[in-house]
């Protein structure tokens, strides 16, 4: 009987040791999970952050972008009217120094 006592007394003492550095164990996988927990939180902020600022900055280069655009129709709209307005001129300067042609060689006949 003692013996059975004896291996029972052995069997708890290696299962209570077993448990101790089974539990030992766990503590140090928490505190690895814990800490890789803050680093992929810590570099989750980070992203976010960064995605923040990139965001900001398409949004500031696409407002910017698009005033260029209306720029370009507003110039384009101006140089159309310049044209038209130049032609029209061109047609009065070339009505006008007719006329006058016509008039000196009235005189000058």
């Amino acid at each position: 009987m003692q013996k059975v006592v004896d291996e029972y007394d052995q069997t708890m003492a290696s299962i209570i040791a077993q448990t101790k550095t089974s539990r030992e164990d766990d503590v140090k996988r928490i505190s690895a999970l814990t800490n890789e927990n803050q680093r992929l939180v810590a570099e989750a902020r980070e992203v976010d952050r960064s995605f923040r600022d990139l965001r900001e900055r398409y949004d500031n280069v696409k407002a910017i972008v698009d005033s260029y655009k209306k720029n370009e129709d507003i110039l384009r709209h101006t140089v159309t009217s310049l044209q038209e307005e130049h032609g029209n001129g061109q047609k009065r300067y070339d009505a006008l120094k007719a006329h006058a042609e016509e008039k000196i060689n009235a005189y000058v006949v």
